[in-house]
């Protein structure tokens, strides 16, 4: 998603940017968790103002359990994977987490995972890109925030 303003971005009470990875899926092979996307604001200024409001690109959680696992949390809270040794998935990733592999399901009789035991890992965490005057943007009111970050001054011409 890209946002550009030549004034200013501001989102407030309960404005929402979510660009978090799904869940994954399962039968009898579990899918990963989706990675969170990628957000670019432009904009001379950029102010956000919680506890409601916020921006996020969290991974989803990898399925496993023969269950299908939770998209990425609208929070800095990661994704949990369903869980059930050996085929538990991986939790997805946020902000402060990495993203979770699945647990090695090998079998201790035979080295190879029973059939339908298979998990498989959470998405990454997306990335967040904020582009202003001076590189930095307003947090009012501690509003939530999860996405790998990145700030850079506008370059007029």
């Amino acid at each position: 998603m890209h946002v550009v303003s030549q004034t200013r971005v501001v989102i407030d009470t309960s404005g929402r940017i979510n660009a978090n990875g799904g869940g994954g899926g399962t039968s009898m092979l579990s899918s990963g968790g989706g990675s969170g996307g990628t957000i670019i604001i432009e904009a001379p200024q950029l102010s956000l103002t919680g506890p409601v409001a916020g921006i996020v690109a969290n991974g989803g959680a990898g399925g496993g359990c023969k269950t299908t696992a939770s998209d990425g949390l609208f929070s800095t809270a990661a994704a949990v994977a369903p869980k059930c040794p050996p085929g538990s998935g991986g939790d997805g990733g946020t902000q402060t987490l990495p993203p979770q592999n699945a647990p090695d399901c090998t079998d201790a009789n035979t080295t190879t995972c029973p059939p339908g035991s298979f998990g498989a890992g959470g998405g990454a965490v997306g990335t967040l890109r904020i582009v202003t005057r001076d590189g930095g943007f307003e947090l009012v009111g501690t509003p939530v925030m999860s996405a790998a970050t990145a700030v850079a001054k506008l370059v007029l011409h």
